[in-house]
């Protein structure tokens, strides 16, 4: 395994090429601050369902999740409120805010209006 390092002038961080792929170095106290925020903007996400018994995940309840994580994300991406977005999209806020809990499966057609107004 050949690999190149190249240190940054500016910062304490470096590159790594590794067969032909790109890593980025950071100190371990960077890297342990990055992990820490990335926690704490999750925590203010809807949770993820927990396995079942038998260690699988309910199918509804994942994709339920999974949907109201990326537009909660996606939205704060855009710097859109739940009300902008609503008004902008023609859907009342309170879809918005029913299918961002993760218990609701929303409408194709209304998961459209909503990422049409974010493009």
């Amino acid at each position: 395994m050949l690999a190149e390092v190249e240190n940054k002038k500016r910062s304490n961080t470096g590159t790594l090429t590794v067969n032909g792929k790109n890593f980025v170095l950071v100190p371990a106290s960077e890297y342990r601050a990055l992990i820490r925020r990335a926690s704490a903007s999750d925590a203010r996400l809807p949770p993820k369902p927990k396995p079942q018994a038998n260690g699988n995940y309910d199918a509804i309840a994942t994709m339920r999740a999974i949907i109201a994580r990326d537009l909660i994300r996606d939205r704060r991406k855009a710097k859109l409120s739940q009300r902008d977005l609503a008004l902008a999209a023609k859907v009342p806020q309170s879809t918005v805010a029913r299918i961002e809990s993760g218990k609701f499966s929303p409408r194709p057609g209304t998961l459209k209006k909503l990422y049409s107004v974010m493009r």
